[in-house]
């Protein structure tokens, strides 16, 4: 490649218009391209060069420049993308305003091995970085490395369904015999690893703190409050209480044999339940 030619037709172009530059050097950066695979192709090497020529215009290291930026002045974190992108532009001495949309794009794996440890070095969690506006957001959020994220935890009761940290889990009857009460014969649907498990309500109750005396009276709201498509599908799953089969079995036990006593004293009981109910 004749070096001399291809300066001065450089100098030629940027006088009048870098468009010009720009197609000029590309012109003689693909000769050569075509010249070295051709020069390769005799030595049965199969290549293919990719080139690309643009303009330089300053914004180059703009990943670097914003996060030293927002670092050393973090409330230049704040405010819309385009307030950051005009702050940019300074920093960068441009000519032509940084483009805000740039922002949101991914940036490439070099520029990223560059932002991570100026962000680290100032104590920034760098693990959700892949935007540039991914730096301007963990400046402004101040997401500190290491932080733990607050979770809130949130338990509300429904007729038909309980309410776990925004998501709703519907009631489902359990395969028991039916007591009479909520907790015992209501269960829950919930994923755990990838199959469903119905998990019984009391469980629930149980790992989120909740009594029972706390349960019946939010219920109790719950089911005063329902609408009615609510109520009838409440309805649907309750059931009545009815005895254990061990129970019958009891009860059914003639008084002259051994464990009379038991049996006695599970009529006795059983009785005062039916009356209480």
């Amino acid at each position: 490649m004749d070096q001399q030619i291809l300066a001065a037709e450089v100098r030629r172009a940027v006088q009048t218009d870098t468009g010009q530059a720009v197609m000029a050097v590309q012109s003689k950066v693909t000769c050569a391209a075509a010249e070295a695979t051709a020069v390769a192709a005799e030595s049965g090497h199969s290549i293919t060069v990719k080139t690309a020529v643009y303009l330089e215009d300053g914004s180059k290291n703009w990943p670097t420049v914003l996060a030293e930026m927002v670092c050393a002045t973090p409330s230049a974190a704040q405010g819309k993308a385009a307030d950051v992108a005009e702050r940019l532009t300074r920093e960068l001495e441009l000519t032509k305003p940084f483009p805000p949309a740039k922002l949101s794009k991914p940036l490439p794996e070099a520029a990223l091995r560059l932002v991570r440890p100026i962000l680290e070095d100032h104590g920034y969690e760098v693990s959700g970085l892949t935007k540039g506006s991914d730096i301007v957001r963990i400046v402004r959020d101040n997401v500190r490395s290491g932080a733990t994220v607050p979770q809130t935890i949130t338990t509300k009761f429904y007729a038909d369904r309980v309410e776990l940290d925004g998501r709703s889990f519907v009631y489902r009857q359990r395969e028991r015999v039916p007591t009479g009460n909520a907790w015992h014969d209501l269960s829950l649907r919930l994923t755990i690893g990838v199959a469903g498990v119905d998990v019984p309500l009391v469980a629930v109750l149980k790992l989120r703190n909740i009594g029972i005396g706390e349960f019946i009276q939010a219920d109790e709201a719950a089911r005063k409050t329902a609408s009615v498509a609510e109520a009838e599908r409440r309805a649907a799953i309750d059931r009545l209480a009815r005895p254990h089969p061990a129970m019958d079995r009891l009860l059914q036990a003639p008084l002259n044999t051994p464990g009379a006593f038991v049996a006695e004293t599970v009529r006795q009981s059983y009785s005062a339940m039916a009356y209480q109910g």
